[in-house]
């Protein structure tokens, strides 16, 4: 029981503090916490796991709404809705939607996880390489046809992203792409690297450009969560919608929920879009996002519990943990511990739902300072972020080089929807492995 209490409060101090720090995602925090899981017995291991990353989506969100920052990919959506509210002085409608939204969601995992738990296993069978390829094709399609930019203008940042994707040493063809000899290539370009220099910089820069006073929110209170509580009634089919897209899409492996969290998001936008209602900052559009947000959060453990098949890397380690105390992962060492794994999650959701949508009031000295230099310190940070993810494989220098060069391009494209290039980067290689597998299987 002291192991199991320490398991948790260790997960949730991590996971709040991965949400916060942009740049610093789950495989890393777990990477930096894997000497204690190596002492862990393997259900607290879980539970750590699980606390940490239910924690992040919150705070990640937070994070997002507050700076203007991201965590993780899968809070983009969330980010560029929530900062623009809160720019707009509505920062505490955002976060209050977000961190309710965020709990909904992971309420609606729960419930669907155990009304279909004894099926899963054989759903899960379903998505071979080409249903996968078939998604794909559907969410490339949404990111096209949904963003603001012009139609040929998606196509062309989307195509370009999945080349930089494809950049480094293929192991199917045992040669490099793109690498013109150079060692730092083989390992492709950085994903925070390309985030920071393309997306979220930029944004910052242009946040500056167009600050022209300071900035305030209105602090909020513990009636607020009643109140937000019922006027999630008026969103209850986008809510629906996007918890199950967020559960089906992590569930798939190779693709997790950052398609289900892209989808639901472009689909309110959408939508809003034809009736000429949308604009940057709507609630609509954020509360999808952090519903397949949490939802997915769930279900992306799954494959590992279920058939003992780690799709993430941060699940890699949760799986050698179990390995090497000699655990087999299947539905019935799962059902053994489906009760301990219930009580985390509900209880990091209660405990996350709260400090998430109070944290704004913590941090409301900002009220009285000039927000730009939050940037700039913000702008500052995230270098030094840079430069420690890179040390951590003696490529520091090769990090900041690879964000220096984007940046001016970011830029440029600073007043664009790059969305659709960001996340064609981040799929590039899943999309690259289905395809080919697909036609392996056709052959």
């Amino acid at each position: 029981m002291i192991e199991t209490i320490f398991a948790f409060s260790l997960g949730l101090l991590a996971g709040i503090a991965t949400g916060i720090f942009p740049g610093v995602s789950i495989l890393i925090t777990m990477a930096m916490l894997y000497p204690v899981l190596m002492h862990l017995e393997t259900v607290n291991a879980i539970i750590l796991y699980v606390t940490l990353s239910g924690c992040v989506n919150y705070f990640a969100s937070v994070s997002g709404t507050f700076f203007g920052v991201v965590a993780s990919p899968t809070a983009i959506p969330s980010m560029t809705e929530g900062h623009a509210l809160f720019r707009k002085g509505q920062g505490d409608k955002a976060i209050m939607h977000a961190a309710v939204g965020s709990f909904i969601g992971s309420m609606i995992a729960l419930l669907i996880t155990f009304g279909l738990l004894e099926i899963l296993f054989v759903f899960y069978k379903l998505f071979d390489s080409r249903i996968k390829l078939i998604i794909f094709f559907i969410a490339i399609t949404v990111f096209v046809m949904t963003s603001s930019n012009k139609i040929w203008i998606n196509i062309l940042f989307l195509s370009v992203a999945l080349v930089m994707g494809h950049i480094g040493y293929r192991a199917d063809t045992m040669t490099g792409f793109l690498t013109f000899g150079i060692s730092d290539l083989y390992s492709g370009l950085p994903l925070v690297s390309v985030i920071l220099g393309l997306f979220v910089v930029p944004n910052i820069i242009l946040c500056i450009e167009e600050n022209k006073k300071k900035l305030s929110f209105t602090k909020i209170s513990f009636s607020g969560y009643f109140k937000n509580a019922k006027e999630m009634l008026s969103y209850k089919w986008i809510i629906f919608r996007s918890s199950l897209l967020g559960y089906v899409s992590g569930f798939i492996p190779g693709i997790t929920y950052i398609i289900g969290v892209a989808l639901s998001h472009a689909m309110v936008k959408s939508k809003k879009q034809k009736e000429n209602t949308y604009e940057k900052g709507d609630l609509h559009s954020l509360v999808a996002s952090e519903c397949a947000n949490s939802s997915g959060s769930l279900s992306v453990i799954l494959p590992l519990l279920l058939v003992g098949i780690p799709i993430t890397g941060s699940q890699t380690l949760i799986y050698n943990v179990a390995m090497q105390s000699g655990v087999e992962l299947t539905i019935d060492y799962f059902q053994s511990m489906y009760f301990n794994i219930i009580i985390a999650y509900i209880l990091t959701s209660l405990i996350c739902v709260f400090i998430s949508g109070k944290y704004v009031n913590w941090v409301g000295v900002i009220q009285k300072i000039n927000f730009n230099y939050v940037y700039a310190a913000i702008i500052l940070v995230l270098l030094i972020v840079l430069y420690a993810l890179g040390s951590r494989t003696h490529q520091e220098w090769y990090f900041i080089f690879i964000f220096f060069s984007l940046l001016p391009i970011g830029y440029i494209l600073r007043r664009f929807d790059i969305t659709p290039a960001i996340y064609g980067f981040i799929l590039s290689d899943q999309i690259y492995l289905s395809l080919n597998t697909a036609i392996a299987i056709l052959k």
